[in-house]
């Protein structure tokens, strides 16, 4: 239904066996986290700004459209504004997405008595808190700009990630051996999306301009 699944695949990796002889390392090994980490990566964006067209619906493209902020510069109504946008029933949990940029904005926010609106976590490994709600970074949401959606608003549990295949590595011993190689490949399949036509999380929208 609502799920777009896709079947990842990486190119193969090929290293020569005079390498993987004469290394110190385990390589081995250290291809497999090596497209591991890639693997993450893609998913990253994909569960975040896919399309749902050959790939998973991110979470950041289902989301519904929320309120237009007052300006080219967020300002701490436009959170407000973004937290009312979605139905109190879907708040409990709810957090701020954003990318590291964006939180750079939000910690340059003051009060008018020029006291950071930021509250810093005083425990480690705890979210730091906006508006009374935590914020969670994401460096595949996009950038402040004009015209762009740079925050979501809302519980993320309501965004569905499905592991159809987790991720495996295969290893080719005699496809390449002609040339003296290893082969390398990774493949998984993953789908996401959003059951509840976008309402339970709200993305704040920019002005078209950068005039506001």
């Amino acid at each position: 239904g609502f799920y777009a699944t896709l079947i990842y695949a990486t190119d193969a990796i090929l290293v020569p066996w005079t390498l993987m002889q004469d290394s110190f390392m385990d390589l081995d090994a250290f291809i497999r986290d090596a497209i591991a980490t890639a693997f993450g990566r893609t998913l990253a964006d994909d569960l975040t700004i896919g399309t749902g067209v050959g790939m998973p619906m991110g979470v950041l493209t289902a989301a519904a459209a929320g309120p237009t902020a007052k300006g080219a510069a967020l300002v701490y109504d436009d959170f407000v504004e973004l937290i009312h946008s979605v139905n109190r029933a879907y708040r409990t949990g709810a957090v701020f997405m954003m990318n590291d940029n964006s939180t750079k904005a939000l910690h340059l926010l003051k009060d008018n008595e020029g006291r950071p609106l930021w509250v810093p976590s005083l425990v480690s490994g705890m979210p730091d808190m906006f508006a009374g709600y935590p914020i969670e970074v994401n460096e595949s949401m996009p950038d402040i700009a004009a015209g762009g959606t740079p925050i979501l608003f809302g519980n993320l549990k309501n965004y569905k990630f499905r592991v159809v295949k987790q991720a495996s590595v295969v290893r080719l011993n005699e496809r390449y051996a002609d040339a003296l190689q290893t082969g390398y490949f990774g493949y998984a399949r993953f789908g996401g999306g959003l059951p509840s036509a976008g309402q339970p999380i709200k993305k704040l929208v920019m002005p078209g301009n950068a005039g506001g």
